[in-house]
């Protein structure tokens, strides 16, 4: 029935992810012996105070070889099929329940079934998903498994679609966001400590906000394992134009190899900038504070499954009351924290 309400006892798969304000929730139920989705508020979640440590999900109980936390759902059956062919459920209430334990058929036949989809198809290439095609021979699915799946792929894109300006990606800040950055660094920090050494993390295969404050007068490195050694034709003209030492690209993850070999040239570094550096923000906050070096991000991908020991309070008056950072306004609050 449409908006049933529903209730049940079950395991958490996977670890949470958040789109805005809403959480997702791959959850297991034990009484129906099926995978659901589960969606909550933000503000719901963070109130049944879940927590990563613990052995809340399977992947992690698996690792442990103990049995994961039973949570009772309460909610609303939303009468609708998910992408990947799950009921999905909008919840009201999510609780632990400590007083409830699977058995030994349950675990095995949970693990059974979990086994059955690690060996599913990969990931959905997202740029197949909105155009139909990818330039590139990337390692993601380039097909749609489900008839829900393409739904959904075409409503994404209409949605997508919609909500750009013609002539998008000729006019707007996104093509030009290196140079808006750069520009605001040059005006808010006034780099004059140390050097005009400046370190460029995750700044891809092009380095283009590298290039971009090496127009600023700057000494740019690139630190990204992508980082391409040569020169475009359109670069090379730049820099006969400037008639100064290009951007420097080293292709190295950011990280403690990286701070061994090239100690000297962190201790001389005037700023380290990331612009949707992912996985590599925090480290740029933590090299910058260890080294007493200004820094500047624009925090994108939280990742909350790769970093599980990120926390924030759930409220000032109960500090010590933590749950993980499933947003980037969480993740913001972390970084500051």
């Amino acid at each position: 029935m449409h908006n049933c309400p529903v209730e049940a006892i079950g395991v958490v798969l996977r670890e949470p992810r958040s789109r805005g304000t809403v959480v997702y929730v791959d959850y297991y139920s034990l009484e129906a012996d099926e995978e659901w989705q589960l969606s909550f508020s933000l503000e719901l979640f963070q109130s049944a105070a879940y927590n990563y440590n613990d052995a809340t999900s399977i992947l992690k109980a698996s690792n442990q070889d103990s049995l994961p936390s039973v949570w009772l759902v309460r909610g609303i059956d939303e009468n609708q099929i998910s992408r990947r062919g799950l009921r999905t459920l909008r919840c009201e209430e999510f609780q632990a329940k400590e007083d409830i334990k699977i058995t030994e058929n349950q675990w095995v036949r949970i693990k059974a079934y979990l086994l059955a989809k690690r060996t599913e198809e990969k990931a959905l290439c997202k740029f197949f998903k909105r155009c139909g095609k990818c330039k590139t021979d990337c390692n993601f699915r380039h097909y749609f498994i489900t008839e829900a799946e393409q739904n959904w792929a075409q409503v994404s894109s209409m949605k997508r679609a919609a909500t750009l300006s013609p002539g998008h990606y000729a006019d707007n800040s996104k093509s030009c966001r290196h140079d808006i950055f750069a520009a605001w660094l040059v005006s808010t920090l006034g780099i004059v400590a140390k050097s005009n050494v400046v370190l460029d993390i995750a700044g891809g295969s092009a380095g283009s906000l590298s290039w971009a404050l090496w127009r600023h007068g700057f000494e740019t490195f690139i630190v990204d394992p992508r980082a391409k050694l040569g020169y475009s034709r359109r670069q090379r003209k730049e820099i006969q134009k400037y008639n100064a030492p290009p951007p420097t690209s080293l292709p190295i993850y950011f990280d403690h190899n990286f701070e061994n070999k090239y100690h000297q040239l962190l201790t001389r570094t005037s700023l380290i900038v990331g612009l949707h550096s992912d996985e590599a923000t925090e480290q740029i906050v933590d090299y910058a504070i260890k080294y007493g070096t200004r820094f500047a991000v624009v925090p994108c991908c939280v990742f909350p499954h790769l970093f599980p020991h990120r926390r924030i309070s759930i409220n000032q008056s109960e500090p010590l009351i933590q749950r993980p950072v499933l947003s980037n306004r969480d993740f913001e609050q972390y970084l500051i924290s």
